[in-house]
């Protein structure tokens, strides 16, 4: 569970996300909708709901993970190889000064969207958005003053040449200028909207939009240049020369300052929102639904490296902590079967024409995926490839919403109407076990062969022991969506209106656990073990609730938040030993590595054992160390490497007074005999 701490400044909200407390789930195939490079090797990405990437090796390889942020981030800035910061909807701006182990979110008191954000490298900062205002940070994001507020036309980018001299534009804008920190704007180009501004140096600059321009006295006169496209929405230049622009599917490049531009196509259907270098040759351009391309050969040809999607996701199957399939679909005649074998990074698609809402695997080769119309589908090759099964070819055509196997060749699928399937035969052919009751079945798990359970919208739990000949119903009272046993004789359900419940009974007796969220529609429940568990919330009739994951870790006595609030129903949850994966009904899907507990912003890295908090501080600071030993030795230097404190450690925790030191970031060392455990901090 994340620790937050709040702060008000000028009548905006701010809280610190702590590296050691970071959400369990992240996102695995986000919109990006912005990424920068800081040079060669650095690199940072944001997008949809707080999401954030980090690349170390020129974007080779990306750890994924989340800022904090409960809103869609449009707009980064890398400042240095740790200082990074982003803004996004509803007034938030985040920032962080250790490479994304920890966040500060900060949300303006207007809570207008905002989708630019620029630093000049002194700390002082800019950010524009909804009506034309515009606001200004002089200490390094701390705090936010609104500087100007008369455009009243949406901002899209924002550039300052140094703490006076900036340029603005949006909607029908033109392009703006100001020589006064912000404080008031004028005309510098009629150009109509404004898109991107961009400049290789204090005197060159680029300016996208309805056209394009360019200045080469700092901003003084713009000239129009030759375009071939009627607009331009993005500008990235990775030397004095070459630059990329991007117009709809298509990416332009020039290779004299913008004079002259090719087009190259992408093959991609759906619009591109960004291009970013790590190098002359290796790019990256950011589109639609999760969309990345990638070129390594400066841009003449490109190459989709994953695309998520608009189609909504129902179930997922997690066949190894990496190898996952995830189904869905847009209406009932279109459904999607989505893979990952490389633990979420990227995702292949394939298309059917019925929407699917389970998948289950009997085996790493061997799956089934059931849907609309009666539709059961088969893979022999880990789901690469499918095959149709269609129960509505024996005669009748229910919706089936899950399907389980006991074995390698027995199966079950339950639907709508009470109908029940069975195949005893690996799938080749499928009897009726028809309930008659009337209500649909949602949900389906057998803790053995004979004994199973079904969660039924007839507000009730069903319960076999002889292998679905016969089914007993225990009255629940409500709606019910979704049943899992992690043990023979502990089950869980979910349903509706908050709705859980238990059975330690191996489901003889059920009882509802009291004070989950009662106005929350309980779509899955999948437990690790007998204590912890979690829920997938969400209303599919009421998309305002929209959706969490909840989790408990003491058998569903309390539950608590532990992902952002996502803009529609989350689906289906699913795990393979302690890595987890969730599913969405826009589309998105979650990943949890740690099964239990959170392991950090950074998925990849190592848990801290020096934490400098609170961080930024004006002064009061505490050092706590785990896995060290008294006597260790803490030495604290500045950014030239001058070292202005150094004692001996006494206790895991020490306090000291910076206030009287300048400004700025400090390193903090400490060494052990053995290692030597290192740590950041802002002083302000």
């Amino acid at each position: 569970m994340k620790q937050i701490y709040f702060l008000v400044l000028l009548g905006a909200l701010s809280f610190m996300v702590k590296a050691q407390t970071a959400q369990d789930w992240f996102l695995t195939n986000s919109f990006l909708s912005d990424m920068k490079f800081y040079n060669t090797q650095i690199g940072y990405a944001v997008g949809d709901l707080g999401s954030f990437r980090k690349t170390t090796d020129g974007g080779a390889n990306w750890t994924f993970s989340q800022t904090g942020a409960e809103t869609n981030l449009r707009s980064v800035q890398v400042v240095s190889p740790d200082t990074v910061y982003a803004v996004g909807e509803k007034g938030v701006i985040v920032r962080t000064f250790d490479g994304g182990d920890n966040w500060q979110v900060t949300i303006l008191p207007d809570r207008l969207n905002l989708y630019s954000v620029f630093f000049t490298n002194n700390g002082f900062g800019f950010a524009v958005g909804e009506s034309g205002k515009v606001y200004r940070t002089l200490d390094y994001g701390v705090t936010w003053n609104l500087v100007s507020s008369s455009m009243n036309k949406t901002l899209f980018t924002v550039h300052f040449l140094n703490q006076s001299v900036g340029f603005t534009g949006g909607t029908n804008t033109g392009l703006l200028r100001t020589d006064d920190g912000g404080k008031t704007w004028t005309s510098a180009f009629p150009t109509g909207s404004v898109f991107s501004i961009f400049f290789t140096d204090a005197n060159t600059g680029y300016v996208a939009g309805a056209g394009l321009l360019k200045t080469t006295d700092g901003g003084n006169t713009w000239t129009q240049l030759s375009f071939p496209l009627p607009g331009c929405g993005y500008l990235n230049f990775v030397d004095a020369s070459t630059g990329y622009a991007i117009g709809g599917t298509v990416i332009l490049k020039t290779t004299d300052a913008g004079n002259s531009w090719t087009q190259h196509n992408t093959g991609v259907t759906v619009g591109l929102w960004s291009v970013a270098f790590s190098s002359a040759d290796k790019g990256f351009a950011l589109g639609k639904n999760g969309l990345i391309i990638t070129t390594t050969d400066g841009g003449n040809t490109w190459t989709k490296t994953t695309e998520g999607t608009d189609y909504g996701l129902n179930a997922s199957f997690a066949l190894t902590e990496n190898i996952v399939v995830a189904v869905g679909g847009k209406t009932s005649l279109e459904g999607i079967i989505m893979k990952t074998n490389d633990g979420g990074i990227t995702w292949s698609k394939q298309f059917t024409d019925n929407s699917l809402s389970s998948v289950f695997f009997t085996d790493l080769n061997n799956g089934y995926a059931v849907g609309h119309y009666g539709c059961i589908m088969k893979t022999t090759d880990g789901g690469n490839t499918w095959t149709k099964q269609n129960v509505e070819n024996q005669g009748a055509s229910p919706a089936l919403y899950s399907v389980y196997f006991t074995n390698a060749t027995t199966g079950f699928a339950v639907g709508t109407s009470g109908n029940i399937v069975k195949t005893t035969d690996a799938g080749a052919t499928w009897t009726f076990l028809t309930d008659n009751s009337g209500f649909n079945f949602q949900s389906i798990w057998f803790t053995d062969q004979n004994t199973g359970f079904i969660a039924s919208s007839g507000s009730a739990i069903l319960k076999t022991t002889n292998g679905g000949s016969i089914w007993q119903s225990t009255s629940t009272g409500i709606q019910m969506f979704s049943v899992h046993f992690p043990t023979p004789s502990t089950g869980f359900s979910v349903g509706a209106f908050g709705t859980v419940m238990k059975t330690v009974d191996a489901g003889t007796t059920w009882t509802k656990i009291p004070g989950v969220l009662t106005g929350y529609g309980m779509r899955s429940v999948w437990f690790i073990d007998e204590q912890t568990g979690y829920i997938a919330t969400g209303d599919v009739n009421d998309y305002i609730i929209g959706g969490r994951i909840l989790k408990t870790t003491d058998g569903g006595s309390t539950w608590t938040n532990c992902t952002a609030k996502t803009p529609e129903p989350m689906g289906h949850i699913t795990f393979n030993k302690n890595t987890g994966y969730a599913v969405s009904s826009n589309g998105v899907i979650f990943k949890n590595k740690n099964g239990g507990g959170s392991i950090g912003i950074n998925e990849l890295a190592e848990k801290k054992t020096v934490t400098v908090f609170p961080n930024p501080s004006d002064g009061l600071v505490t050092i706590h160390t785990s896995n060290t030993i008294n006597g260790s030795i803490l030495h604290i230097t500045d950014m030239k490497g001058r070292t202005i404190l150094s004692k001996v450690m006494q206790q895991p925790d020490e306090t000291i007074d910076l206030g009287s030191y300048p400004k700025g970031v400090y390193l903090f060392r400490i060494c052990d005999g053995k290692k030597v455990h290192c740590s950041k901090l802002v002083k302000e």
